[in-house]
């Protein structure tokens, strides 16, 4: 990064240590290098590795010069050793945290925000959505779109509205500091050209920095675990927890004038979780000393009836929400230390700050899982409940009888 080829053998370690470390520096503090900057993990590891060997062989050098020599010269050598081992571990360890933290300083400004007119239509990736629709499948998308902007070496322009919601972005034109300008990138994609299950497999290596951008986004800011912002506005001084339970169109029906059930059409995917998941989460969360906040569509879900009944013993511990506005919930949801989800895109919305723990449930038992997540699931009946429940939802009267059943329920906290 000085003119010289640092490329080349160098046989002095410490050296080559301290050359490395010139170089990130100059990378991460000069503001002309903010195109086309790559501090490979392979490089970092290896200016750590010549760091430490620089290190070891300083030590073996001042240790075998003193064997075989004259107790007086033996003392000073170790003397010396005792004198200088000190300041060196700590300058090694100052120099290896410090290129470990500026490098990883330019990893996060991968996506940098930026004005949509600054950017080159053919190197950049333009995102449009419908005015209707689903807002997780919209935030979801957004999620797919940066990552193929990242995967492609594309800068990216999303809607500056979320459509679904009463939210206008500051944030909504990314630069892309490690754009290719021989790629391919001027498409313009909407959220039909990727379903299904295109938006659910995404490089988890890239997952960091698509979550950064996307709480650019949203204005979804965690300054500590106490100062947050979600959607531009400062999150609640007082710590809660949120359960999320899905209604509307999963439980629509009317009784016929002889007291028949008769469902309205529904979306076979989207069975809900038995209300025995959503009881063995609230004990959990009751144990933690904080609030808890239960979120309805409507009264039409067997589940937000319960808790509508249970609200009345713990008056000061539960607080259901019903027809609430679709932008105060999200707010809510992506400001809550824990959050138990609903099948379904919503959370997608709201799970955008590191700290915040998602509860999750599946039919089956799960022995292992990863992220900041809490897993529950049915210990017994499982095979009851997937094949009569979750395969193909109809809203039947069978069917809404085994959601309300009393399953026994277990969970595992994830590994991170």
């Amino acid at each position: 990064c000085d003119g010289r080829d640092h490329d080349a053998p160098v046989t002095n370690k410490t050296h080559a240590c301290f050359v490395s470390t010139c170089c990130i520096t100059r990378i991460a503090g000069d503001p002309r290098m903010n195109v086309n900057v790559r501090v490979h993990d392979s490089y970092k590891m290896a200016t750590v590795t010549t760091c430490a060997r620089g290190a070891l062989e300083f030590f073996v050098q001042i240790i075998s010069s003193s064997i075989g020599t004259g107790a007086r010269y033996r003392r000073s050598s170790i003397r010396k050793l005792f004198v200088t081992f000190p300041a060196f571990v700590t300058i090694s360890l100052l120099t290896t945290g410090f290129i470990w933290r500026t490098s990883r300083l330019v990893d996060e400004n991968w996506l940098v925000c930026s004005s949509s007119a600054a950017l080159p239509d053919n190197g950049t990736l333009h995102i449009h959505t419908p005015k209707t629709g689903r807002t997780g499948n919209h935030i979801r998308f957004y999620r797919w779109a940066l990552t193929e902007a990242l995967s492609k070496s594309c800068h990216v322009v999303l809607p500056q509205r979320i459509s679904t919601l009463e939210f206008q972005s500051s944030c909504n034109a990314f630069l892309n500091t490690r754009a290719n300008v021989d790629a391919d990138c001027g498409q313009r994609y909407t959220i039909d050209d990727y379903s299904g299950s295109r938006f659910k497999y995404l490089s988890s290596a890239l997952s960091n920095h698509v979550y950064a951008a996307l709480r650019q986004y949203t204005s979804s800011r965690e300054i500590t675990k106490k100062r947050r912002y979600a959607y531009g506005r400062p999150c609640p001084q007082r710590g809660y927890s949120m359960i999320q339970i899905r209604s509307g169109d999963t439980y629509r029906g009317t009784f016929s004038t002889g007291g028949d059930w008769q469902p309205a059409r529904t979306y076979a995917q989207y069975a809900p979780f038995p209300t025995s998941y959503y009881v063995h989460a609230f004990t959990i969360l009751l144990n933690s000393g904080r609030p808890v906040v239960v979120v309805c569509e409507d009264v039409l879900s067997l589940a937000c009836s319960f808790f509508l009944k249970l609200e009345v013993v713990f008056p000061k511990q539960l607080q259901v929400r019903l027809s609430g506005s679709l932008m105060e919930d999200l707010w809510y949801f992506t400001c809550s230390a824990h959050v138990v989800a609903s099948r379904g895109s919503f959370h997608e919305s709201f799970n955008l700050h590191a700290s915040q723990i998602l509860h999750d449930f599946s039919d089956v038992q799960v022995h292992s899982c990863i992220g900041n997540k809490i897993m529950h699931f049915m210990v017994q009946n499982a095979n009851l409940y997937a094949q009569n429940v979750t395969h193909v939802w109809k809203n039947n009267d069978l069917q809404r009888s085994l959601v309300d059943t009393a399953f026994k329920i277990d969970h595992i906290v994830c590994a991170m």
